[in-house]
């Protein structure tokens, strides 16, 4: 059986520069170097990939799994081994796009299958895992506390947003209830404590 074998040059989990307060992009830049037969390889390429767990179970795929592998391939052009691609990037035939929650587990790996159009498709070895920056896709969650008053626009927290009895009295400043704010019958003679209540 042929070999194929897979020399890793680099590895870039980095994501297209966003701005500050940019929103995340779903895509992974991912850079390697195929050799065949312990040449590079040039030209187009055919390559399947999926983010896998440390068991090998399938968290993500450029195409839906069948019989154990993405059941469509990318195309990329490789010149002297080096080929590059965007993991995720929707624009590319067949590839489909990364969920953040792929990065909920913590040990996720690149896994590659490549076929040079002669020998069928191979699984290269081994997974390739994947490093810290991967994980940035998930700052599109909210850690516990990182939201505070600074950083909410005014009129951001409407009265939908509040939950049923998440006010309390102990959370009102003084004076902080006014006679204006109060709606017309708002305050029954029921709601008022007997030292108030003429009714009584």
């Amino acid at each position: 059986m042929k070999t194929l074998a897979l020399i890793l040059a680099t590895f870039l989990a980095v994501f297209a520069a966003p701005k500050l307060h940019a929103q995340v992009p779903q895509i992974i830049n991912y850079q390697g170097r195929m050799t065949v037969g312990g040449a590079n390889f040039n030209g187009n390429g055919q390559f399947k990939f999926a983010l896998v767990d440390g068991t090998g179970t399938v968290l993500w795929s450029n195409a839906p799994v069948v019989s154990g592998q993405p059941n469509a391939n990318v195309v990329l052009s490789v010149t002297n081994g080096i080929y590059s691609v965007f993991l995720g990037d929707t624009t590319l035939a067949n590839m489909a796009a990364i969920s953040a929650t792929v990065f909920s587990d913590a040990d996720v790996r690149l896994r590659i299958w490549f076929n040079n159009g002669a020998l069928g498709f191979q699984q290269l070895a081994p997974d390739q895992r994947i490093a810290a920056v991967g994980y940035a896709m998930m700052a599109d969650g909210v850690k516990d506390g990182a939201i505070t008053s600074t950083k909410l626009a005014a009129g951001a927290v409407t009265s939908t947003k509040l939950g049923t009895g998440a006010v309390t009295s102990t959370a009102l400043a003084n004076g902080a209830v006014t006679a204006a704010a109060i709606a017309d019958g708002a305050i029954s003679t029921a709601k008022l404590s007997k030292q108030y209540n003429s009714g009584r």
